[in-house]
């Protein structure tokens, strides 16, 4: 059977609910100017009533796969003017705090944890920003890092809209580690994320998130 996209069966949707509601309106006009039906009134109402239901119930289905579209949907969104960017993180328990290491972005109440002290559900994302001083290559530079070089990541490649980042996923001294790396004008992004291989659904999300402001 074909498979379709997100997008083309909201469209494929929209056009039934177009359809759908030219029908209920049609036969409610029609039935209200006393034109003669070969169908009993009460069949033409039971007709009117069908097509109702199926309209609020594909108006339903249009509304979940619009939202299922962005994942991040109803996050919280972080701005640094300062620096030039935000960035989206889950609802509830996440909290976003200044430190000695920079920006972090925990789902706990973070008071300095190191990552060798986060429990399995502990979440930690420390963001730097830094001046890019160097002219290779982003994929080149990033496994030319000391803390990368060495543990062979999967990278991935991220289309930030403004920009292009590379999400690297490893396992680190600490356990899984996520960074993602964008450049942006003269700038070095750095978002760094400890956390367990259950979480990282969420953390690719909210690395992912990151956007440039102008």
């Amino acid at each position: 059977m074909k498979q379709f996209s997100k997008s083309t069966l909201i469209v494929i949707l929209m056009m039934i609910l177009i359809v759908v509601a030219a029908g209920v309106t049609g036969l409610g006009v029609y039935f209200q100017l006393g034109k003669n039906f070969k169908s009993s009134k009460e069949i033409l109402e039971k007709e009117i009533l069908d097509l109702k239901e199926t309209l609020a119930r594909l108006q339903e289905e249009l509304q979940s796969l619009q939202n299922s579209k962005d994942k991040t949907a109803n996050f919280k969104t972080y701005i640094n003017q300062k620096d030039n960017y935000s960035l989206k993180y889950p609802p509830g328990e996440w909290y976003v705090t200044s430190s000695e290491e920079g920006l972090v972005i925990t789902n706990f109440k973070y008071t300095n944890q190191k990552p060798g002290e986060l429990t399995s559900a502990q979440v930690k994302i420390v963001i730097s920003v830094e001046k890019h001083r160097s002219n290779l290559p982003l994929q080149d530079f990033i496994l030319s890092t000391p803390e990368l070089g060495e543990y062979d990541p999967k990278l991935t490649q991220v289309d930030l809209e403004k920009a292009m980042a590379i999400r690297a996923s490893f396992e680190g001294s600490w356990g899984p580690m996520t960074v993602l790396y964008a450049t942006y004008k003269e700038n070095l992004y750095k978002l760094t994320a400890y956390h367990q291989v259950k979480h990282q659904e969420t953390v690719n999300l909210i690395l992912d998130s990151l956007r440039f402001q102008n």
